[in-house]
């Protein structure tokens, strides 16, 4: 990008004046003072200018002096720094607009809404476990590990912020690990719960020393903990690898200057970071899958897949804006993608509890579970 410079032209000499013209005829040369049409006409065939730009040329000075005998050397050129811009034929120089999620921006509004919205919906589902938790649609949703899946849900809702404002190098190393650590003990959770479940029904009558193992020595506390605990360890490698900074990209647009956080590959990091949950989503499908002939008030078939659904079709979304380049809007698909993984879970597993529990407390005793796991019983005795 260039801006013109234009000459104050005397006989025998010339000097450059950047971007100014001279206000009046204060040297007492051969000056030359023409009317102001004829200036405006004169510069758009001598210079090749606009008559948008020689207009502002002449409207911004009260004379234009020139000398006739260097016509050519009306006009030179200068480069723009990387921080500014220029039209084609301008006169100035502009800054480029600083672009980033700012807090104030209805984007970003609405993304704090949403987060704010689920963590308060996380702490309002906890209430409501807490003071039914020695009821039957609690136990079988998972008992005291349910707390454990929905601090990891307003955590990840906590990520979104990070999306947000100013980046530097420490928000940038701190909102793709926490969402991914939550998350990976969310899943954990969920595959833990569906397992015990599977296992009581169909396993444990087969493989009994097992299960008792697996009762003795809290497997589930065991297996969530290994699990996040690897999750930890994958995104300290990786930031060990090729930390995640701050960067400043001058090439996405011309006028516009776009702080990123971004890595020197960032495809293979959320596909590497992917690959570990979507093992785990596949995991929890599986034994969804295995659990779906169960008693209805144990049966997650139909919500679990669709959480797992869900976060597989919004983070492939996700990385089809890495591949096909659109890095400015890379801020925004990572946030929608993470609210919309942590609100699948939240719609799918917990409000149907939460709806029992509040509008058919007939459906949450221990006489009602106890005849649909009769029922279950008598049905695979007839088979």
């Amino acid at each position: 990008m260039r801006s013109c410079e234009y000459f104050q032209l005397q006989p025998g000499r010339s000097q450059a004046h950047k971007s100014s013209l001279p206000q009046s005829p204060s040297q007492p040369r051969a000056m030359l003072s023409f009317p102001y049409s004829v200036l405006q006409l004169w510069l758009q065939q001598v210079t090749n200018f606009s008559e948008d730009v020689a207009t502002e040329v002449l409207t911004s000075r009260t004379h234009f002096l020139a000398d006739f005998q260097n016509l050519n050397e009306i006009k030179e050129c200068v480069n723009c720094s990387l921080k500014q811009w220029s039209p084609k034929k301008s006169l100035t120089c502009y800054n480029r607009t600083v672009i980033y999620m700012q807090w104030d921006s209805s984007i970003s509004i609405a993304l704090s809404v949403m987060s704010s919205a689920g963590i308060l919906v996380a702490a309002g589902i906890s209430l409501i476990f807490v003071v039914h938790i020695n009821t039957p649609v609690v136990k079988a949703a998972g008992g005291k590990l349910c707390f454990l899946m929905l601090f990891t849900l307003a955590s990840g809702c906590c990520s979104v912020f990070f999306f947000i404002g100013k980046p530097n190098n420490m928000v940038c190393r701190v909102r793709w690990p926490l969402f991914t650590v939550s998350f990976t003990a969310c899943l954990a959770c969920i595959f833990v719960r569906s397992f015990q479940i599977v296992c009581i029904f169909k396993m444990a009558t087969k493989l009994p020393k097992a299960y008792d193992y697996w009762v003795k020595y809290n497997g589930q506390y065991v297996f969530v903990f290994a699990s996040s605990f690897l999750s930890v360890i994958h995104c300290s490698v990786w930031m060990i690898q090729e930390p995640i900074a701050t960067v400043i990209n001058y090439n996405l647009s011309q006028t516009e200057i776009f702080l990123l956080c971004t890595s020197e590959n960032d495809l293979s990091m959320f596909l590497s970071g992917f690959l570990y949950t979507g093992v785990l989503s596949l995991l929890c499908f599986v034994f969804a899958f295995l659990g779906k002939d169960l008693p209805k008030n144990y049966n997650e078939a139909k919500c679990i897949s669709f959480s797992m659904v869900l976060y597989i079709a919004s983070w492939s979304c996700c990385m089809l804006v890495i591949i096909s380049g659109f890095k400015k809007h890379l801020s925004v698909a990572q946030a929608l993608a993470t609210l919309f993984s942590l609100f699948g879970i939240l719609a799918a597993y917990f409000f149907p509890k939460c709806y029992i529990i509040l509008f058919k407390p007939q459906c949450n005793t221990t006489a009602f579970f106890q005849s649909c796991i009769q029922d279950y019983t008598k049905k695979r005795a007839a088979e």
